[in-house]
């Protein structure tokens, strides 16, 4: 395939989910014989493949320019003017209100985005979805080709060795894992108070929660609540991992993992969980069933309902086997091997429309 593609987004980060895509995107397209740049408005010597900063972006009028989006970032408006064909790969964009007193900067941020996808729309000649609820987002929005592909989850560089540090300890626990950033995004509110409910059940209980903690205000808030509730004992904030042997330990010895999220457009932590065998805890906020699919459960009610519900489900071993079997096979639908496909397709599609 004689083609060079401009792949560009807001920030390239190491772990990122973003960015862990774009990876795998650009090994399958350069395996395929396309050109591929990278560029970012925010430069990360980190991150594993070399970038340019956009504005060393040249388009030629018969290239591909494939932008990520999720956030605003300068770079967007180079979707306005650019000759080359456009594909705007949509990550959606958080709602600002849930930054609101806690990050000034990224509730502008995410504000002009969410601005800016929906005026975007008439300067993109396809867009890429992950989820149903992305695409009846940017259907509203006035966006009308769209291509729906597997959001890849790098689970290779999980080799199945433990940390040996966290290995031991938590090999001997009963835990509820949440991993993610903490932001209220996440409602850790509605787990802490869900874990409440259940550790009166189950006092032995440990919930941790692995993540990074960018908004201190935030995070004292939820410490605060955890002592309130009384189980600051029980509660564990990690913070941000990195090393796959350390979340190896983590996710393989969790009962479950819970996501609650008031909002998200994929989350790949879900994703990881299933790879692992660990069932996951969700609701119906979209695209959360989707991406859990059969080996994820839904709660519902207050919280002591859906504590109740952990409850019941905690030492059901044949229900328990059902899930893992069913999120080990449904993590296989974002593979590489997925993606592969579905990239096939998309660029014929282009090819025919061209």
């Amino acid at each position: 395939m004689s083609l060079t593609i401009h792949m560009m987004t807001a920030a390239l980060a190491p772990g990122d989910a973003i960015g862990n895509y774009i990876v795998a995107l650009h090994r399958i397209l350069r395996e395929w014989g396309c050109t591929l740049q990278l560029y970012a408005d925010h430069v990360n010597p980190g991150y594993p493949l070399p970038h340019q900063h956009s504005s060393s972006y040249r388009p030629t009028g018969h290239d591909l320019l494939w932008m990520h989006y999720s956030i605003y970032s300068d770079n967007i408006h180079i979707v306005e003017h650019t000759p080359d064909y456009v594909l705007l790969d949509s990550h959606n964009v958080s709602p600002a209100w849930l930054y609101h007193g806690y990050n000034p900067q990224m509730e502008w941020l995410c504000e002009q985005g969410e601005r800016y996808l929906t005026t975007l729309a008439r300067h993109v000649d396809r867009a890429v979805v992950h989820t149903e609820y992305v695409r009846h987002d940017l259907r509203r929005r006035g966006y009308r080709t769209l291509h729906k592909i597997p959001l890849v989850v790098d689970t290779s560089r999980f080799t199945g060795h433990g940390d040996p540090q966290w290995e031991p300890l938590l090999a001997q626990l009963d835990y509820l894992l949440f991993v993610g950033r903490i932001v209220p995004q996440k409602n850790l509110s509605l787990l802490l108070d869900v874990f409440a409910e259940l550790h009166r059940l189950r006092p032995q209980l440990k919930l941790f929660l692995v993540g990074g903690q960018a908004l201190p205000d935030y995070r004292a808030e939820l410490a605060t609540q955890a002592e309130r509730l009384g189980i600051a004992d029980a509660v564990v904030f990690v913070g941000k991992v990195d090393q796959p042997s350390t979340l190896t330990s983590f996710f393989r010895h969790a009962r479950f993992s819970v996501v609650l999220s008031v909002w998200e457009s994929f989350c790949v932590p879900i994703v990881e969980s299933l790879y692992f065998g660990t069932p996951v805890l969700g609701h119906s906020v979209p695209p959360i069933p989707e991406t859990m699919g059969r080996g994820g459960v839904l709660l519902t009610g207050s919280a002591a309902a859906m504590a109740a519900q952990i409850d019941a489900l905690w030492d059901d071993t044949a229900r328990y086997a059902e899930l893992q079997h069913a999120g080990q096979q449904h993590a296989q639908h974002f593979t590489d091997a997925q993606l592969r496909a579905s990239l096939l397709h998309l660029f014929h599609a282009i090819a025919e429309a061209a």
